[in-house]
């Protein structure tokens, strides 16, 4: 069984199933699965029998990178056993994501044939030659699709000789991962170069920062239009404070009340809950004599309590009728 790795062609790739080997090939296993030439052969697709071609599924279970027409890719070998190919234990080609061969993230692809002075990346696929790689920092993992999409996977750098938007705070290796959909127009990166860039979160069509102690330097917010969200959230508000007399309360306004716990209170069980039974006199005013208050001489140590009674006539002075000792 040949295991080696080899470079091929792709001259087409089964998508839906329009695909004249849809049903051939398993349906919608089929799909992904390219047609392939030698990659030394430079024979134009329309004489190509497309029914004829060799062809190569996807390696990878996880992770779909597509190849257009006429990217080279690397194909390996292993044995089948499907009921598709009508026979068992055959050899079956898988091949790897396309081969950089342009150092381009939209296409890669080495055309065989020029048809009308235009070359043919496939039904609908267009080239877009301004789009630029992403600059990588140390431990970088970057995702970049072909239309200017990518996941950076990075961190805070600190110094370097490339300085970035997010780095200017925080420790390094801070984490950070930024999504992109869309790269900006640089009129200083020049067409076809193969200059690398970084995101620009204000001249990206859009993106999203997740941060960790990180700042992203002169960001600008995309509108300041607030018209969506029916009130005028970017202007402050200029109102007189009420004065308190002029405030009406409603019928219906009900307030919390905070309590403030004394922290000489003894506990609940060394509280006597019956102590104030005696006390049952509304006209009687008591004072507890608590054996922490000083003893002058004239009071009995010990729990006791005294009652004074106020008997108050009308223009005339109020006076003591009685003291007595509660203690028993």
């Amino acid at each position: 069984m040949e295991t080696n790795l080899r470079s091929i062609r792709v001259k087409d790739i089964i998508l839906n199933k329009n695909h004249l080997r849809y049903e051939s090939l398993g349906r919608e296993d089929s799909i992904g699965t390219i047609l392939f030439t030698d990659v030394n052969d430079n024979s134009p697709l329309p004489e190509l029998d497309l029914n004829t071609l060799p062809f190569a599924k996807p390696l990878f279970s996880f992770l779909k990178q597509y190849p257009i027409r006429d990217e080279i890719v690397l194909i390996i070998s292993s044995n089948a056993n499907d009921e598709h190919y009508g026979k068992k234990n055959i050899p079956v080609f898988y091949y790897l994501p396309p081969i950089d061969v342009l150092k381009n993230v939209n296409q890669n692809s080495l055309p065989a044939e020029i048809i009308d002075g235009e070359i043919s990346y496939g039904k609908y696929f267009k080239p877009n030659f301004n789009l630029k790689p992403l600059r990588a920092y140390e431990g970088d993992t970057l995702i970049e699709g072909r239309f200017g999409n990518s996941i950076r996977f990075g961190s805070t750098v600190g110094e370097n000789n490339y300085p970035n938007s997010w780095s200017s705070r925080g420790q390094n290796g801070d984490p950070i991962t930024i999504i992109r959909n869309g790269q900006k127009n640089s009129k200083s990166v020049l067409l076809m170069s193969h200059e690398h860039v970084l995101e620009d979160i204000n001249e990206d069509d859009s993106s999203i920062y997740l941060t960790s102690n990180q700042k992203i330097n002169n960001f600008i917010p995309a509108s300041l239009n607030d018209e969506s969200y029916l009130t005028d959230i970017f202007v402050a508000l200029d109102q007189e404070e009420p004065l308190a007399n002029e405030i009406v309360m409603e019928d219906n306004v009900s307030e919390d009340i905070s309590l403030t716990s004394i922290s000489n209170i003894p506990a609940e069980e060394l509280q006597q809950n019956d102590e104030l039974r005696q006390l049952n006199n509304p006209d009687i005013a008591y004072y507890d004599n608590s054996p922490t208050e000083p003893n002058n001489g004239n009071q009995q140590s010990g729990d006791e309590a005294i009652a004074v009674s106020f008997d108050t006539e009308p223009n005339e002075p109020s006076g003591i009728n009685y003291v007595e000792n509660l203690s028993g």
